[in-house]
Formats: C-alpha cells, sequence, structure tokens
C-alpha cells in the first residue's frame, strides 16, 4: 500500500472530479496544484491522460507545462509520448532551464520501445535539445531483434 502524503501537505485526499475541475481554473497555481496530485495517483484514469495531452498542447503557463512534464516521468511508459507530443510543439520552452530536461527524463524509456513513434515526434519536436536527445538515443538503441542474450 502505497503512503498516502497529500495529508502531510495539509490536503485530504481530494476527489479526482474536484481536481479534474480544477484543471481548468483560471489560476495557474491552483492548476499546477491539480497536475499534481493527479500524478500521484498510481493508476491514471484515461481522461486524466486525455486532459494532460490537451493542457501540454493549450496551457500557457509555463510553471504548469513544468509540473506536466514532472508528473510525465510517473505516467505509464505508452503514454508519454502522446502527451510528450505538446509539450515538445513549444519553440518558446527551448531556452527554459528546466523544461526540456523535464520532458527528456520522462519520455526516454519510451524511445526506444515506440521507435515510429518517437521518430515522429523528433520531426515535429521545436525544442532543439530534445530532439538532439530523442535521435541520439534511437541511434544507440539496439533494434529488438539485436538484443544481446
Amino acid at each position: 500500500q502505497p503512503l498516502d502524503t497529500r495529508g502531510n501537505r495539509g490536503f485530504a485526499p481530494t476527489p479526482p472530479r474536484l481536481l479534474m475541475e480544477l484543471l481548468a481554473d483560471k489560476d495557474e497555481h491552483l492548476r499546477w496544484w491539480a497536475v499534481q496530485l493527479l500524478g500521484e495517483d498510481k493508476f491514471f484514469l484515461p481522461q486524466v491522460l486525455q486532459r494532460f495531452a490537451a493542457m501540454a498542447r493549450e496551457e500557457q503557463s509555463s510553471f504548469v507545462r513544468l509540473s506536466i512534464a514532472s508528473v510525465l516521468q510517473r505516467v505509464p511508459v505508452n503514454a508519454r509520448l502522446t502527451i510528450a507530443q505538446g509539450l515538445v510543439a513549444r519553440a518558446e520552452d527551448a531556452n527554459d532551464p528546466n523544461l526540456p530536461l523535464m520532458i527528456w527524463y520522462a519520455i526516454e524509456p519510451a524511445v526506444p520501445e515506440q521507435r515510429t513513434q518517437a521518430l515522429q515526434l523528433a520531426s515535429q519536436c521545436k525544442i532543439p535539445l530534445v530532439r538532439e536527445f530523442i535521435a541520439r538515443r534511437l541511434a544507440n538503441a539496439r533494434a529488438p531483434s539485436q538484443t544481446v542474450q
């Protein structure tokens, strides 16, 4: 049973329905908290993953986008590239001191597993550092038939 740390921060467990509503709040700090709290769940509901993907594309606050990138590291690996697609499409984040690396740390495990989608992500990526890391990881990854036994 994972330890529920939300109470340690002064929060009672918040119903996911309320957190989903807060993802659309006008206050970026409430959206940030909603992302963080939804990201603590061990099992991500499909509607949460869909909402994170939409927010990655549409979110105006780099503060909230950083939260999405952070939580992305806890999302199931097979859903990460879909969400990251919105994050890497934002050229304004290329010079951010944290976002490019946070995005990379989240998607790195998915790149060799989902080569075609990773290549497509790299071709659409507007953050040069992330694009370079994807290309390097794809070049260095062994094809499934080349695994050492």
